[in-house]
């Protein structure tokens, strides 16, 4: 169950992180970073009841415009009365094929990846070894699939107003539309997040909580640095 969910948030997550996790060889194509949004009087923002296809609406088509950026996850799994915790931070650029440097770090396993379009380097010592075991969907999620997965689950989102964070939404998620193979049992229970919006509809931090007391799966997703230079370090 762990290592299954542990994929799952690499298969959702490859993108954006830390930038001290992320030093690596530049690959020389230049981004032009974005400005700062102005405030938005979208509905979304002024409205305490949201619909939710308005709500999911207008942060997808906001996030399907941020081709790099970065993303920090922290993970807490509770299980069989074990506690275990993943940390994940990447730097992802979609702007052809999706390409990002991934950081895994668990109490009992570290791993450095590189994703490549469909093929995924892994750190060997100071080499980069070409993957054989079956990587189907590692890294190949862009930020919009992330969130058109989360928010085709929503039941209902509350404005509640602007914080430190940004613009936070309590949303209430269907179980049975999170659920999904070896992971159902986790999710099947119950499902609610908290997301942060910047003024231009972007997400930038998530909080999900899955399942009941055990097992239960927390996380805590942070999106940073949208339109600014992604390093990806040379494998070959």
């Amino acid at each position: 169950m762990i290592v299954a969910i542990a994929v799952t948030v690499l298969s959702l997550a490859g993108c954006g992180g830390n930038s001290d996790m992320l030093k690596g060889a530049d690959t020389g194509t230049s981004v032009t970073a974005s400005t700062t949004p102005t405030a938005s009087s979208d509905s979304i923002f002024t409205t305490e009841i949201i619909n939710k296809d308005d709500f999911s609406q207008a942060v997808i088509a906001s996030v399907e415009e941020i081709k790099t950026y970065h993303m920090e996850v922290s993970m807490g799994v509770a299980i069989s009365g074990e506690k275990h915790t993943v940390k994940l931070a990447s730097g992802y650029d979609n702007r052809a094929a999706p390409k990002a440097h991934v950081v895994v770090r668990t109490p009992r396993k570290n791993a450095d990846l590189v994703v490549l379009g469909k093929e995924v380097y892994r750190k060997n010592g100071s080499a980069w070894v070409k993957s054989t075991e079956n990587n189907a969907g590692l890294g190949q999620a862009t930020l919009a699939d992330i969130v058109r997965k989360f928010t085709k689950a929503v039941e209902y989102a509350i404005y509640m107003g602007q914080d430190s964070r940004g613009h936070r939404f309590d949303v209430v998620l269907d179980p049975d539309t999170m659920g999904a193979g070896e992971a159902s049992a986790v999710v099947g229970q119950s499902a609610e997040m908290t997301l942060w919006l910047d003024d231009a509809k972007r997400v930038v931090d998530m909080k999900l909580a899955m399942g009941g007391k055990d097992p239960r799966v927390t996380m805590d997703v942070k999106l940073s640095k949208f339109g600014e230079p992604v390093s990806i370090p040379e494998v070959s």
